[in-house]
């Protein structure tokens, strides 16, 4: 008789389960655990497994797959959730749910077998071309549910929440199936759910649709009415026609589209109005029109003040939304023979026959008004903007309508510059030329990137941002320059290069997507990353006379050092490496290298290309090439970040080289206050002699950061001084205790504080201490890895975890959540407080304590007395647990400090978990005067 092992689990096994599983014929032998299960593996007549779903066996049902024979079947039973990531072949079967013995009988009973002759019949018929597309959908998924035996298949495309099936479903019947359709999707195994009143099915199997591993695009789910598993062929088979479905169901999906949009040449694609190759078609029309009459002609720009800075702040869509509220509030004020237009970059264009300048100036006023009037909220979030803009009269003699364009531009920037919202272009203004277009917005190349806007212009080309149509997601596409895209051995070295990057999967180098040559045009495309560009953020420390964080800038070279070994590693130089090209990313809180326009593959001829003053001199002289020659560059970008000074001057690019023949000055000659070991790291990094670097720049940027975390240097400028009180043995109450005492209301902390972990640990601890955390508290793995959002809310229990796994001594402990909470400050206020808070000051910033603590934690109610100078905060309904409490000493202090104050004390004496009712934190600081703005408000 064949045999059934049971294994009892945590809490052992059941009779019931035990009889149920005698009942279907077969004997059951129960063991006590998973370990005591191997020793009857080898039984000749062992026909399946039965294991429990728990954190203990998830490992070992992983295992189990990999090594049982297919003639024994295991079958799990618990939530398939357990199994966090499934790796390698799946269970056979998966019961989730209350386990009765009519179903597990009927589990136990066997598969069906795939019939091989129905499979090859129904999918070689099976196509995603030809007919419309919800008629193919529609006979595909009846050809899918016959082929693999299924009473129904389910297609959900995410894209819009369309829903094919093969039979025809109930509404009530389709909103329980369609969300479990996304847990299914997650394992690649028969899921039998418990039955359910209005769900006919009990059996599921399901497949995610992927595209060249992006995001899911859609969800095909088999379903059975009867408890009956699918076979391991089965399975294969469905995840084979997954893969060729991921392909010709993303193609079908970007041609319709396409065909859906007229001329979309002529048409922006973000804000649906005139793009500029339409407004200079038609306005040259319209003006001909008017001037035979005689008729006055007016235009106008209306753009967004620094638009890039909402982009920094809440992303790409954040701006589309602006610009599209703005060609909303536009159109709606134009007339019908009006034209509202994109203009370029930031501006929406008018073109207004019939109006005089006057008329154009009210109309303009009634559009800005609204637009002032009317909030832009974007995922929740009230985007502040300011708009100004320009205007100008056609004058008929010697005068065209992209003339009067150009004035109203520099109309607008007068305005800007004097504080106005609106001017009018004089006789005398001299017209702005904007920006060429090289491609038509609104374009598509290689048939998927249909092109949206300019982002930038470099050496090699332009960079656009594009929507990759299968796909669904923003990318940036660079189109090389034409005079490179006609030099055919610099486009094949290209695309080997860029299939090279294309294989590196590294969080801080820039991903390159595809490359493409359509028609004339060479294009590859790659990674779109939201965030602020590191030579901006040098230039905003210089303006603020501040230099960045030493825990920020090592953080940013160990990322960078981490992009580029990964590069080495492929055997690729980059080349260019300097603060243009690295980008500090909004959303994953992560550096990226950029631009990988002049790499270069180890050995090749040289090709002399680079940045006078960050590339190393071998490059433009007749030294061999190595990694040594990307550590020089990382060296460089280090001396400014440190120092915020270029280390061979900013002057032309034939001094700078001069310059660059000999080491610059010693970084501590430029800024004594840092720690004295810093010069014997970053010195020999920028010898002109690539063979006396080092040779490694993840050596360089781990010895950097070590260095950067010793002893300050003996004439050190006054940091912001915040003290802990260290805690008496035994105050330290641990992660399970400070739960006990917690509400029954969930309490949360927003995920920057997570992730500033990375900035604290990654430079004292290496790359070890991911591992060494996760290893220890699993709990802590998904939210603190590399793409976890930084705007996430977590339970507050799993920082405290956090915060206890910092070490041992809890003095030590402390200090490390001191400088973790002031990193996540520092990384995340200014973006929650809405504002600038130097320019309200500390008493103004404090003031609003209990508004900005919401954003990084859902508990506690913090009451302030603040007057110059000082201040209490008084923090009721917060957690035993003084690492805790220490974090949120770094967090007030680097408030205060972001605020403008100067010489900041944090003090905390009185803490709950010493047994007061609440804690208070008493702060104090001197404060700066600051010149009032003519133009404040």
């Amino acid at each position: 008789m064949a045999t059934v092992v049971v294994v009892e689990g945590e809490t052992g096994a059941s009779t019931d389960l035990v009889t149920a599983v005698s009942s279907s014929g077969v004997r059951a032998l129960s063991v006590p655990s998973a370990d005591d299960l191997f020793a009857h593996l080898d039984t000749t007549s062992l026909a399946a497994v039965v294991l429990p779903l728990d954190d203990d066996t998830a490992p070992v049902c992983a295992r189990l797959s990999s090594i049982l024979p297919p003639s024994v079947r295991l079958i799990a039973l618990g939530d398939p959730r357990t199994i966090a990531e499934p790796t390698g072949e799946p269970p056979d079967c998966v019961v989730f749910g209350t386990v009765d013995d009519a179903t597990l009988r009927k589990v136990l009973e066997g598969e069906t077998r795939a019939d091989a002759h129905k499979l090859l019949d129904e999918l070689l018929g099976l196509t995603t071309f030809g007919d419309e597309l919800p008629a193919t959908l529609q006979e595909l998924v009846t050809r899918v549910a016959r082929a693999f035996d299924a009473d129904d298949c389910l297609l959900i495309l995410s894209e819009d929440s369309t829903c094919y099936t093969a039979r025809q479903v109930a509404d009530d019947v389709l909103v329980k199936l369609v969300p479990l359709c996304d847990t299914v999707c997650q394992f690649g195994t028969t899921l039998v759910a418990p039955p359910r009143p209005g769900r006919p099915y009990h059996a599921f199997l399901g497949v995610s649709l992927v595209h060249d591993s992006a995001s899911t695009f859609a969800q095909l789910m088999l379903c059975r009415e009867a408890p009956v598993p699918f076979d391991r062929e089965a399975r294969r088979h469905l995840r084979t026609l997954a893969r060729r479905l991921s392909s010709d169901l993303s193609w079908r999906l970007v041609h319709d589209r396409l065909e859906a949009d007229r001329d979309p040449a002529r048409i922006d694609p973000v804000l649906g109005i005139a793009n500029r190759l339409a407004l200079q078609e038609e306005l040259s029309a319209r003006v001909a029109e008017a001037e035979r009459t005689s008729a006055p002609f007016s235009v106008a720009i209306i753009d967004v003040d620094s638009l890039h800075l909402i982009n920094e702040r809440h992303g790409y869509p954040a701006g589309d939304a602006v610009l599209a509220h703005i060609a909303r509030v536009a159109s709606m004020h134009a007339g019908p023979k009006d034209i509202v237009a994109r203009y370029a970059g930031d501006a929406v264009a008018l073109a207004l026959p019939g109006r005089t300048g006057a008329d154009a100036t009210t109309l303009v006023t009634k559009i800005l008004s609204q637009i002032d009037a009317d909030p832009v909220v974007h995922e929740g979030t009230t985007v502040n903007l300011t708009v100004s803009a320009g205007i100008a009269e056609l004058r008929y003699e010697d005068d065209t309508g992209a003339a009067a364009l150009g004035r109203a531009v520099s109309a607008r920037q007068q305005a800007h510059v004097h504080g106005d919202v609106i001017a009018l272009a004089g006789p005398s203004m001299t017209a702005e030329t904007p920006a060429p277009h090289d491609f038509a917005i609104g374009s598509t190349l290689g048939g998927v990137y249909q092109i949206r806007h300019e982002i930038s212009r470099g050496a090699f080309g332009v960079v656009y941002r594009a929507e990759d149509l299968a796909l669904r997601r923003q990318v940036a596409v660079k189109l090389l320059r034409p005079d490179l895209a006609r030099d055919i051995e610099f486009v094949e070295r290209f695309r080997t290069e860029a299939a090279t990057l294309a294989r590196i999967r590294n969080p801080n180098l820039v991903q390159v997507y595809a490359f493409g040559i359509d028609g004339t045009n060479v294009y590859f495309a790659m990674e779109l990353v939201e965030g602020q560009g590191l030579a901006e953020k040098i230039g905003s420390a210089r303006r603020r006379r501040r230099h960045l964080p030493l825990a920020e800038v090592a953080s940013v070279i160990d990322q960078v050092g981490e992009a580029l070994e990964a590069v080495h590693r492929a055997g690729v130089l980059h080349r260019d490496v300097k603060p243009e090209n690295v980008l500090i990313d909004r959303i994953h809180r992560r550096a990226v290298l950029v631009d990988v326009g002049i790499a270069i593959r180890r050995g090749d001829e040289k090709s002399p290309a680079g940045t006078p003053g960050f590339t190393a001199p071998e490059v433009f002289g007749t030294g061999i090439e190595t990694p040594a020659t990307d550590v020089y560059s990382l060296a460089v970008l280090a001396y400014l970040l440190l120092t915020l000074q270029a280390p061979f001057g900013d002057g032309d690019a034939l001094a700078t080289l001069a310059q660059q023949e000999s080491p610059p000055p010693s970084v501590l000659t430029v800024r004594r206050d840092l720690p004295a070991g810093v010069d014997a790291v970053l010195m020999p990094a920028l010898d002109p002699d690539p063979r006396r670097r080092p040779q490694s720049a993840r050596g360089f940027a781990k010895a950097l950061g070590a260095a950067l975390a010793g002893p300050a240097g003996p004439t050190r400028r006054a940091k912001p001084r915040m003290t802990v009180e260290p805690p008496l043995p035994g105050q330290i109450t641990v992660r399970n205790a400070s739960l006990r005492g917690a509400p029954t209301v969930e309490r949360t902390t927003r995920g920057i504080l997570f992730r500033s972990a990375y900035e604290v640990l990654g430079t004292r601890r290496g790359n070890s201490w991911m591992a060494d955390i996760s290893r220890k508290h699993p709990e802590l793995a998904h939210v603190l890895a590399q793409r976890a959002s930084s705007l996430a809310w977590h339970p507050t229990a799993t920082f405290v975890a956090l915060l206890d796994s910092l070490g041992v001594d809890p003095v030590e402990r402390n200090k490390l959540a001191l400088l973790l909470g002031r990193a996540a400050v520092d990384a995340s206020f200014s973006q929650f407080y809405g504002a600038d808070p130097a320019a309200s000051g500390p008493v103004a910033v404090l003031r609003a304590t209990d508004n900005f603590w919401r954003s990084y934690h859902s508990w506690g109610a913090p009451k302030v007395s603040v007057r110059e100078g000082y201040a209490e905060v008084t923090l009721t309904g917060g957690l035993v647990s003084s690492a805790l409490c220490a974090a949120t000493l770094g967090m007030l202090g680097a408030v205060v400090t972001h605020a403008g104050g100067q010489n900041v004390s944090v003090e905390h004496h009185v803490c709950i978990a010493t047994g007061a009712h609440s804690c208070l934190f008493q702060i104090v600081w001197r404060g700066v005067k600051r010149p009032t703005s003519p133009h404040s408000t």
